[in-house]
């Protein structure tokens, strides 16, 4: 693969200032679109897949009450959740923005249904029981407008009785856990050696990482830098229960374990799960 120099930063100020959505802006990062090829590779929660499927499949059935749910993954990028519960036995759809990582996903899983589109006017034949968005990615809803959108979309496409699951960091911790971390992936003659910049700006509700990734062929000896910039509203559980206009919420969880009660001041995750009204 063919891979450029790339730098994707503007100060978050500037994007609130001039209304441009975290979801709009996030479609340009280089992580989604040049790096696609090696989106998995440099995913450092892939492990854990079958305990999410897992915790997925027991809230369906426990909120829903039946036992052979359908799912719509928001937000899928390669499909490695879609993958899990298609392996055992369920049908799924999944959606993403990215053209790239949504062409991956058809050919990892080519049982399930994959279409490009965004969380806020995406379309389905047919309802789900569950629909979900985990690690991180309905946080770029940054406008009101943009929460109003996605709750109708999901509204109209979750049935009655089903449920809706959110699941982000737990924001509200300050600071992060790790403000600065270093992660190193090597995928084939590549040595990816990334730097990572974490911080909350609380009063502003906005969460900022940057990703600082040296990426080298050690076969050439040629390296490219790739600087990504990640931007997330913090929402609070009463900030999403007004958001989420249509839906009751009924749970939150710490971790996908599926015991932990979420507590802001300790928890690692936000885990909500809503029932359509």
């Amino acid at each position: 693969m063919k891979i450029k120099n790339a730098i994707y930063y503007t100060p978050y100020q500037k994007l609130e200032a001039e209304g441009i959505s975290f979801s709009d802006y996030s479609k340009g990062k280089s992580y989604y679109t040049q790096l696609a090829p090696l989106f998995d590779a440099m995913n450092p929660h892939r492990s854990r897949t079958a305990l999410e499927a897992d915790f997925l499949i027991a809230i369906a059935k426990q909120y829903t009450q039946r036992d052979q749910c359908s799912f719509l993954d928001i937000a899928c990028g390669t499909g490695r959740h879609v993958k899990e519960l298609v392996r055992k036995g369920y049908q799924v759809v999944g959606i993403d923005g990215s053209k790239e990582l949504i062409k991956i996903a058809r050919k990892t899983v080519p049982d399930a249904v994959f279409n490009q589109a965004d969380m806020r006017s995406f379309h389905l034949d047919t309802p789900v029981d569950c629909a979900y968005s985990v690690w991180d990615s309905y946080v770029y809803l940054s406008r009101p407008e943009d929460m109003r959108a996605f709750a109708r979309q999901c509204s109209a496409h979750i049935k009655r009785g089903g449920i809706l699951v959110l699941d982000s960091k737990n924001y509200l911790k300050q600071p992060p856990d790790a403000p600065i971390a270093r992660r190193v992936t090597n995928v084939d003659n590549l040595r990816i050696d990334t730097l990572i910049r974490r911080e909350s700006y609380l009063d502003d509700k906005v969460y900022e990482a940057i990703f600082t990734s040296i990426i080298q062929d050690t076969d050439t000896g040629e390296a490219n830098v790739i600087v990504d910039q990640t931007l997330a509203r913090i929402y609070s559980v009463s900030d999403l229960e007004k958001s989420l206009q249509g839906f009751r919420l009924v749970n939150c969880y710490g971790d996908f374990d599926g015991s932990s009660e979420f507590n802001s001041k300790e928890s690692k995750r936000l885990i909500t799960v809503f029932q359509k009204i």
